[in-house]
């Protein structure tokens, strides 16, 4: 499995998986372990560009077109949200996507 990615994030003061939820939430569900790259440090004037939720917040859907929001998305306008969007594709092709 590839390591998560988790970013601390100073607008938020906490850590945000970055990259890998999908594979966090595998793990926990099978109460695995898992690696994970830790960044800290990042420039301020970017943070992540989803809003941080907790595991309460996440849910398993067999159906995603009833689903409204995958994300808390940081800003609404598009625009916007690129600009503070990681291309982890340079680790891997296809690690992430771009904001939809």
């Amino acid at each position: 499995m590839l390591p998560i990615i988790v970013e601390f994030s100073e607008a938020d003061n906490q850590a945000v998986i970055a990259d890998g939820a999908h594979r966090a939430f595998l793990a926990r569900t099978l109460n695995k372990s898992f690696s994970a790259l830790y960044v800290e440090n990042a420039d301020k004037e970017y943070p992540y560009y989803a809003l941080p939720n907790e595991w309460s917040e996440v849910s398993l859907h067999e159906d995603l077109s009833t689903v409204s929001r995958k994300k808390n998305y940081r800003h609404e306008n598009k625009e916007e949200l690129y600009k503070l969007y990681r291309d982890y594709n340079i680790l891997g092709e296809g690690l992430i996507s771009a904001p939809r």
